[in-house]
């Protein structure tokens, strides 16, 4: 288990500030504009259709996820791709300042985000539930240099809703079962719409589904939160150290073992880190 350089607790500070910044955008939306002239890559034109046509959270989240397996949503690409899957606009609109060098943005994969707050019998909760969302970092240039999904909202997160919850025994053999990378990612995202990895719930509870021993190697109470990443590549891959690819779970857990953040990539040490 190698610990991540990219600390967790920005992920908190980022979703509050998306929260205060973008105050009630309305979930992403496919542009009128002639994509057939703007996307010379076909497969590029089949994703933003369909993400268009996506009418759920869940529905969106894999059209992502198939993007970035693909290769369609990758570093290096121009901003303006992303924009033609999404429906955003950060390329033409959102160009960083010069003291600053990467900036962030967020799409939402509920429908209609924000939605009202949540209600519970004659008491309304003050947090408005959003879901999943994907949050990307580009330069200067307008170059995608990171991104990341999670669901955490305000600091916390919980079982996404219409889900049922299977058991920790059902995941975990879920888990060994798997032997492909995105079967294993699959298992993860699964126990995140499940609510068996949320915020402020045991990090035990990873290593029981996951085999890992995060628990028996936790901060002391006078450090920082501390970040650890469950792989989901291969084992040992010939000529590549597995460290260094695939996808992964990056967590940040407190000294009694409580999570606290965490984000789904197989983008590694991303350029966030590094400021």
């Amino acid at each position: 288990m190698r610990r991540s350089v990219f600390q967790l607790p920005f992920l908190t500070l980022l979703v509050l500030a998306i929260f205060t910044s973008c105050g009630h955008s309305e979930a992403p939306k496919i542009p009128a504009i002639d994509l057939n002239a703007k996307v010379g890559d076909s497969s590029l034109l089949e994703l933003s259709r369909l993400y268009e046509d996506a009418l759920d959270q869940f529905t969106r989240r894999s059209i992502c996820l198939r993007a970035i397996d693909e290769g369609k949503l990758r570093p290096g690409i121009p901003l303006e791709s992303v924009d033609q899957i999404f429906g955003t606009h950060f390329a033409p609109d959102s160009r960083p300042t010069e003291t600053k060098l990467m900036h962030t943005g967020v799409i939402h994969f509920f429908p209609d985000y924000p939605q009202p707050p949540a209600t519970l019998g004659s008491k309304t909760e003050a947090r408005a539930y959003v879901g999943w969302f994907l949050v990307v970092e580009y330069d200067e240039r307008n170059i995608l240099q990171n991104y990341f999904l999670s669901n955490i909202s305000k600091g916390r997160s919980h079982g996404e809703p219409g889900i049922k919850p299977s058991s920790l025994d059902e995941l975990k053999q879920a888990y060994a079962a798997a032997n492909t990378e995105s079967g294993r990612r699959d298992v993860c995202i699964r126990a995140i719409d499940e609510g068996y990895i949320r915020t402020l719930t045991p990090v035990s509870t990873l290593d029981t589904i996951f085999g890992s021993q995060l628990a028996l190697n936790l901060p002391k109470r006078r450090d920082h939160d501390q970040t650890s990443e469950i792989s989901f590549a291969p084992a040992n891959p010939i000529g590549v150290n597995a460290g260094q690819r695939g996808w992964f779970l990056a967590v940040s857990y407190d000294y009694e073992g409580s999570i606290q953040d965490y984000y789904l990539s197989n983008v590694h040490n991303p350029p966030s880190s590094k400021q």
